[in-house]
């Protein structure tokens, strides 16, 4: 297991979440679904950076927000970026922000077995959505701007 892998399902012990290191496998073939669905096919600094159909916004406290689109599914975190990291299934997604409340700041993404969405949590603070994920944010951004 790499770096963050690591971190997070330690995290995700400490308080009491279920959380299993995700196959490289089922990374490979997520990050490829992921891409064709929701990227412009380009190569990219980051993988957000080619996300098309998408909402955003800027926020520090925004991903503790991930928890109202997540709920109790089953939530896979993916590193993207960073091709060495397999990522984690958590069984639960309410453990998602419970477990990030326990780690160092880092970028991640987040998506479904079935890649129905993609949520993404940058290094700029921005909290991005596509898919099923987008009109969430389109949502959020406008309560929080009331």
């Amino acid at each position: 297991m790499s770096k963050l892998t690591v971190e997070v399902l330690d995290a995700a012990k400490h308080v009491g979440c279920k959380a299993t290191e995700l196959a490289r496998s089922e990374r490979e073939r997520l990050v490829k679904e992921l891409r064709e669905k929701y990227t412009d096919g380009s190569n990219h600094n980051y993988f957000w950076e080619g996300l098309i159909d998408r909402a955003s916004i800027q926020n520090k406290e925004a991903w503790q927000w991930i928890g109202e689109f997540v709920k109790r599914d089953q939530v896979i975190m993916l590193f993207i970026d960073r091709p060495g990291e397999p990522g984690v299934i958590f069984e639960n997604g309410e453990c998602v922000v419970r477990t990030l409340w326990e780690c160092t700041g880092f970028e991640f993404y987040l998506t479904d077995s079935q890649a129905t969405y993609l949520l993404c949590y940058n290094h700029h603070d921005f909290l991005i959505g596509t898919g099923l994920a987008a009109n969430w944010i389109r949502e959020k951004k406008m309560q929080v701007t009331e």
